[in-house]
């Protein structure tokens, strides 16, 4: 009997695609595929958000980012070069607005 199984084999993911964990006030956002341009992130805009971004690098990397934190969008610059060719973790320090 085969149980209900997941269907990551049928879905096509993008740099679009992208998961968060958080650990304190780190907050790692995982962007699921290599960027083929720079990276949008829509809930992390200033106006949806309570804190503010210090610092973000990208994991595996010592490469300075440049980023931009906008009323409605966060913006990463695309990475010259990435660690891997699956997926691309960037670790997002935060500073929470008292």
């Amino acid at each position: 009997m085969q149980g209900p199984g997941f269907n990551e084999g049928k879905t096509q993911l993008s740099e679009k695609d992208i998961r968060f964990n958080q650990k304190g006030t780190i907050l790692y956002a995982s962007v699921l595929e290599v960027p083929l341009e720079d990276i949008t992130i829509k809930s992390l805009g200033k106006n949806k958000v309570n804190f503010k971004i210090k610092k973000i690098e990208m994991l595996g990397s010592n490469e300075k980012l440049k980023w931009k934190q906008k009323a409605g969008v966060l913006v990463i610059e695309k990475p010259k070069d990435v660690p891997n060719d699956m997926a691309v973790v960037f670790k997002i320090e935060r500073k929470f607005n008292n």
